[in-house]
């Protein structure tokens, strides 16, 4: 089944919407090239991880949402 939404598309999505917008949004993604993670965190994207996900640079970023999220009860979003 082809998802509905790529990544670049769901992030938008996900900044538009008004309970959303306020998540801490990892992307996760294949897209390895030069300039990818800038792509993502130029379009609104917390953080970037590329596959296949190493343990610990997982593990740094759900460390660094949770202390920005600063136990607002916010979501944390891996697209």
């Amino acid at each position: 089944m082809k998802p509905v939404m790529n990544g670049m598309e769901t992030i938008a999505e996900i900044r538009r919407d008004k309970i959303l917008n306020k998540s801490y949004v990892i992307a996760l993604t294949a897209d390895a090239m030069k300039g990818d993670a800038e792509k993502y965190i130029e379009a609104g994207c917390d953080a970037y991880l590329s596959k296949p996900v190493n343990k610990s640079a997982l593990e740094k970023n759900l460390v660094q949402a949770a202390w920005v999220l600063g136990g607002n009860n916010g979501n944390i979003l891996l697209i």
